[in-house]
């Protein structure tokens, strides 16, 4: 964990949590709330080691307690994720009924649960009769980048803290000074603001095969040389066995396109994220913003759909002739 770049990208919610300790008004429950990237997990590690660490100045990042907790070892510091995206009731109890054992160790304990939004109905009353009887020295830290879909009565006991997004241009500085190319680090900057998610994302490699993708649907979309749906099927079938978040990456990507066309067609040229496939096009660029616009519009109808479970290839089926000018 960089620290020095947590503190410089969340300024304001580092020296929140850091008084409040510091102050004795740490609450026992946090949501963690902002956009993608904003660094919402490494803040929650890093208040855990506040509240593990036993050394002067904590946390001091050296310690045997920091340590484990970042190498998730610490059997003080539970960490709840999602299973086949969803949190389950069984997940919740199992922390309940471990709250109710004495602890290995006698220090303050911390549960931390990732994407809190996906919570069912029964994990989130489960846990709410947790939140309406605070036990002493457990901390909770739920994580969030959909504030609206948390339940409005564990919002309600518990304190949010909102990260700001970090600043797109200094995003692509940093990625460009890595060697990453332009125009992919100005596509992934839209999608979340943590450079190291950035960098994990295009070492994964399918990111680049999704931009890949994109870019043949969009040029084809323009020019009409082809079929968006024949090109989706011929360079993206490889989405129809990947997980409901790559596929949800892939239309955000194909929105940025379009918002791309967006921009060109009002003359913002300097929010252009693929730069090198719009300006290779211009005279094919005849859409109204209007009808931009609409595109949009349906693409985000879609990407909403992708919460459920649906049959993809059907899916992307309907969607391509959707495209299909």
């Amino acid at each position: 964990m960089n620290i020095e770049k947590l503190k410089q990208d969340q300024k304001a919610v580092v020296r929140l949590l850091e008084n409040s300790y510091k102050k004795g008004r740490l609450v026992h429950a946090y949501i963690f709330e902002g956009p993608r990237g904003t660094s919402k997990e490494e803040m929650a590690l890093y208040l855990a080691m506040m509240l593990v660490c036993k050394q002067e100045g904590k946390p001091c990042m050296h310690c045997q307690d920091c340590h484990r907790v970042l190498n998730n070892s610490h059997p003080n510091v539970v960490i709840i994720s999602p299973e086949d995206e969803i949190i389950r009731k069984e997940q919740i109890e199992q922390l309940l009924y471990n709250y109710s054992l004495t602890s290995i160790e006698d220090n303050n304990r911390v549960y931390i649960i990732k994407e809190a939004d996906l919570l069912n109905q029964s994990a989130a009353n489960a846990l709410l009769k947790f939140l309406e009887e605070p036990q002493e020295n457990i901390y909770g830290i739920l994580i969030t980048e959909n504030i609206n879909k948390v339940l409005s009565t564990i919002k309600s006991r518990s304190q949010i803290v909102s990260f700001q997004k970090i600043d797109y241009e200094e995003i692509i500085r940093r990625l460009i000074n890595r060697g990453i190319d332009e125009e992919v680090g100005r596509i992934l900057a839209h999608i979340t603001s943590n450079e190291e998610e950035i960098v994990s994302l295009i070492n994964e490699g399918v990111v680049l095969d999704i931009i890949d993708l994109v870019k043949e649907l969009g040029v084809n979309f323009l020019t009409g040389n082809k079929s968006p749906l024949v090109s989706f099927f011929e360079k993206g079938k490889f989405l129809l066995t990947e997980t409901k978040k790559l596929n949800s990456l892939f239309i955000d990507i194909l929105i940025i396109f379009m918002t791309d066309l967006l921009y060109y067609k009002i003359s913002n040229y300097q929010n252009i994220c693929f730069m090198k496939t719009i300006f290779e096009y211009p005279k094919y660029i005849t859409l109204s913003v209007e009808e931009i616009s609409k595109y949009i519009e349906e693409l985000l109808s879609y990407r909403n759909r992708l919460e459920y479970n649906i049959n993809l290839e059907l899916f992307y089926t309907e969607m391509m002739l959707v495209l299909a000018r």
